[in-house]
């Protein structure tokens, strides 16, 4: 994998490209967006990983299907985050889809329920593994 496939890359459009007077409105706070966001209907899924040794995971809609011959899918994790060197480390993950019962799941691997982190996230729901080692949920979609 290459730099380039891992970088997001963010392109403003050239000002003579955009509408008169667009680049001078005020753009949506990071606050406002995250919460606009947290409306938006979408599948929520757990995404996991281990590399033997350590577990981790966190809650994620940005999971997209690729491909289906050979099976592929996107999953767009936050590079700031514990899970996503492990990911990288151990090349193999499960992409938990939760049922709308599974909501406190989703919560507590978004870092939404104070003082469970790391390992202990792994406390809520009923965990086994995959061949590859990957946790995964039990009763998930």
């Amino acid at each position: 994998m290459t730099d380039l496939t891992r970088n997001a890359v963010h392109q403003t459009p050239a000002q003579d490209m955009a509408a008169p007077g667009l680049a001078d409105l005020p753009l949506v706070t990071p606050v406002e967006q995250r919460n606009g966001m947290r409306h938006l209907a979408a599948g929520v899924s757990i995404i996991t990983a281990t590399d033997g040794s350590q577990r981790a995971g966190l809650t994620a809609t940005a999971v997209c299907s690729v491909t289906t011959d050979p099976p592929r899918l996107v999953v767009f994790v936050n590079k700031n985050v514990f899970a996503n060197a492990l990911i990288q480390a151990s090349a193999a993950l499960a992409v938990n889809v939760l049922a709308g019962e599974q909501e406190d799941v989703a919560r507590v691997f978004a870092g939404m329920v104070e003082g469970v982190q790391g390992e202990d996230r792994f406390g809520t729901g009923t965990w086994t593994t995959l061949v590859s080692g990957a946790p995964i949920l039990e009763n998930t979609l």
